[in-house]
C-alpha cells in the first residue's frame, strides 16, 4: 500500500461517533508508532475542539487553506506521531464551487502528507461536496451507524454515494466496514458479540443481510456517554469504567488497522 493510507469515516447523520471514533483511531495508531494524521473536513469541527485551542490557530492551518493553497504545510502536533490539519467555517464554501473541488484535497495529501503513514479523514453529517472530496482522495471508509431504523433508511444514502464515488471519481475506494455505535450492551450467543437488546439486534440483523454490511462489521461499540459522565463526577466507579472504555476504542482501532493493513 502506499503511503499515506487514506480512510475516510462517513455517516448520513452527526452525533453517531465520526469524530470520537476517528479521534480514537488516530490515538490508537500514534501509540503503535504510526505517524498519523487526522484531517477535520466537517465545518462544525468536532474533532478540532477536541484536541485544539481554536482561539489560538495559526493562520492558514485550517483544512479549507490546506486544500486551496499551494504552500507548503505542515501539520499541527497534538501528540507522539499524531498531527491534525483543523477545520474551518470556510468548508461550506465546498459546495459552491467546480468540479476540480472533488479532486484537490487528494492532490494536496499526495504532495504535502508523503511523509506520514496514515491520513484519517473526519467528514461532515450530511453528504455534501466535502465528503465527495474526502472519498476521492482515499483508499478506504468506514461508517459508524446506530443501531435504529433511521440509519438503516441513511444506509442507502451511503451506499449510493460509495458505489457512485468508486464508479465515477475512485476506482480503489475500498468499504471496510460499520461500526455500530453506543450500542446499549452486549452479549455473547454462539461465541458471537451481539447487542442484548432485541430491538438493536433486528436492526443488527437486518444490517447483516444488507450488501455492504455482509461480513463488513468491524466491532460493537458499546455506550460511552455513562463513562464520561462517571469520570466528571469523578465516581468510584470511574477507573473501572475507564478501562472499559479505552479497551473498547483499541478493539474497534485495532479492527480497522487490520482491514487497512496496518
Amino acid at each position: 500500500m502506499e503511503k499515506p493510507v487514506i480512510v475516510s469515516v462517513v455517516a448520513q447523520k452527526g452525533g453517531v461517533g465520526k469524530s470520537t471514533t476517528a479521534l480514537g483511531l488516530g490515538r490508537t495508531a500514534a501509540e503503535q508508532g504510526i505517524k498519523t494524521v487526522l484531517i477535520d473536513f466537517d465545518s462544525q469541527g468536532s474533532l478540532s475542539t477536541s484536541v485544539l485551542d481554536m482561539g489560538n490557530i495559526p493562520k492558514g492551518k485550517d483544512s479549507y487553506t490546506f486544500v486551496k493553497t499551494h504552500d507548503n504545510y505542515e501539520p499541527i502536533k497534538v501528540a507522539d506521531n499524531l498531527f491534525v490539519i483543523p477545520a474551518s467555517l470556510d468548508l461550506l464554501k465546498f459546495d459552491e464551487e467546480s468540479f476540480e473541488s472533488f479532486f484537490l484535497l487528494g492532490e494536496r495529501i499526495e504532495s504535502e502528507l508523503k511523509n506520514y503513514d496514515l491520513v484519517i479523514i473526519d467528514t461532515a453529517g450530511t453528504l455534501r461536496t466535502t465528503v465527495t472530496a474526502a472519498l476521492t482522495a482515499s483508499h478506504f471508509m468506514y461508517s459508524p451507524i446506530e443501531l435504529n431504523s433511521y440509519s438503516l433508511k441513511a444506509y442507502d444514502d451511503v451506499a449510493k454515494l460509495f458505489k457512485n464515488v468508486r464508479r465515477r471519481l475512485n476506482s480503489k475506494l475500498d468499504f471496510i466496514g460499520f461500526l455500530p455505535n453506543r450500542v446499549h450492551s452486549c452479549r455473547e450467543i454462539e461465541g458471537q458479540r451481539v447487542p442484548f437488546q432485541l430491538d438493536e439486534r433486528e436492526v443488527y440483523r437486518q444490517l447483516l443481510e444488507m450488501p455492504l454490511g455482509r461480513d463488513n462489521i468491524l466491532y460493537l461499540v458499546e455506550e460511552l456517554a455513562g463513562i464520561r459522565r462517571s469520570v466528571q463526577a469523578g465516581n468510584s466507579g470511574a477507573a473501572r469504567d475507564v478501562e472499559q472504555a479505552t479497551k473498547q476504542v483499541k478493539d474497534f482501532s485495532q479492527a480497522i488497522l487490520s482491514r487497512i493493513g496496518l
